[in-house]
C-alpha cells in the first residue's frame, strides 16, 4: 500500500507550498461542513472525525443553525402545500 502522504507532500513540494500546510485537514473540515450543513448531528460527526473532545466539533454548530432553518422551510413549504391547509372550510 502506497503512503499518501509521500504523495501528497511531493504534490506540496512540486507546488511550492508551505512545509506546514496540511491539505488532508482540508478535506477532513470539508467533510465535516458538508456532514453538519445536510443535517448529520454534531454528535455523529464528532464520531466520525474521532474528535475526543466535543468542544472541537462545536466549531461547526454554526452550520447546524443554517440546516435547521434549511429544514424548518422545506417542511413549512411542505405544508403550505398540503390541500385544504391554507383555511379551506370542510364544506
Amino acid at each position: 500500500m502506497t503512503d499518501i502522504n509521500k504523495q501528497v507532500n511531493a504534490i506540496k513540494k512540486a507546488a511550492n507550498l508551505p512545509v506546514d500546510f496540511r491539505p488532508l485537514h482540508g478535506l477532513r473540515h470539508t467533510f465535516a461542513s458538508v456532514a453538519v450543513s445536510n443535517g448529520v448531528p454534531l454528535s455523529h460527526v464528532q464520531k466520525l472525525l474521532t474528535h475526543k473532545d466535543p468542544s472541537l466539533t462545536q466549531r461547526y454548530a454554526r452550520l447546524e443553525d443554517s440546516a435547521l432553518k434549511n429544514s424548518a422551510s422545506l417542511v413549512g413549504d411542505f405544508l403550505g402545500n398540503v390541500p385544504g391547509a391554507e383555511g379551506e372550510s370542510g364544506s
